[in-house]
């Protein structure tokens, strides 16, 4: 039997199980041809340093704001986290990169999630697919550079289920962990039977399903958001996290969707 000190001694792989990258132009090279007429294009205002996305005409998704390294350094020093990571690293142009900051931090394995679907992204189904499948492929690429410690979530288009499916299938055959959904997907709660067809095939597939904080409800983003600095995003995207979160806790879906003994 070994002893307590060397049962003491042995290290367990730490996981960052919420990693996010930031979408870059590259992001969307993987559109196909024909869809590359709905092709993100990131703009910024004169005299602004933010940026933003134009999708099919309109701005859409969530985009982290644009901070200077000062700036950057001094939101480290007073939220005790480091945000300062280089933007090759958080934008995952440069792999390595993004390795060598988890050495630096201890971490083993990263599973990352985007930052783009926190917000609604484009409420035409054919454009949500097209941008669902150029990010998972973006995904399995950074998995291939990544020397096994990169994983993922996965996005689907929610008002196109087959293709929803279709995405599911293949993020698993290329190392996805989980299926990512918000809290409100249009104008429907995640529990909704709408979804029921995607739990399904997450149970067969073996992907857990995880609820990232955000809101794909236009509708109660403009409701919820407010302008004033000190709000932030605390009520379009947590408060209906936290709405979805009850929901969860008092439904079945969690009884009804789990995997058969033995598999």
């Amino acid at each position: 039997m070994a002893s307590t000190d060397s049962a003491a001694s042995v290290r367990h792989p730490l996981i960052d199980a919420d990693a996010h990258v930031v979408e870059t132009e590259h992001t969307w090279d993987f559109l196909e041809p024909e869809m590359e007429k709905y092709r993100p294009k990131l703009f910024s205002s004169p005299g602004e340093s933010n940026e933003y996305w134009v999708i099919n005409g309109r701005i859409g998704g969530f985009r982290f704001a644009t901070m200077t390294e000062k700036e950057l350094k001094a939101q480290s020093e007073k939220t005790g986290r480091l945000v300062n990571a280089e933007r090759a690293a958080s934008e995952m142009d440069d792999v390595s990169l993004r390795l060598n900051g988890m050495d630096q931090l201890g971490i083993d394995v990263q599973v990352l999630r985007n930052s783009l679907w926190i917000e609604s992204v484009a409420e035409i189904p054919e454009v949500e697919a097209a941008l669902c499948r150029s990010w998972n492929r973006w995904m399995a690429d950074i998995f291939d550079r990544g020397q096994g410690r990169l994983y993922r979530t996965c996005v689907v288009p929610t008002y196109d289920l087959e293709s929803a499916i279709t995405e599911m299938r293949f993020a698993k055959e290329h190392v996805a962990v989980a299926l990512c959904l918000r809290p409100f997907e249009g104008d429907l709660i995640v529990t909704d039977p709408h979804f029921y067809p995607l739990f399904d095939e997450a149970v067969r597939l073996d992907l857990a399903v995880a609820i990232h904080i955000g809101n794909g409800s236009p509708d109660l983003t403009r409701l919820l958001r407010t302008r004033r600095p000190s709000g932030g995003g605390w009520a379009p995207f947590r408060v209906p996290t936290v709405v979805a979160t009850m929901s969860i806790i008092t439904s079945s879906v969690t009884k009804d969707f789990q995997p058969c003994a033995g598999e």
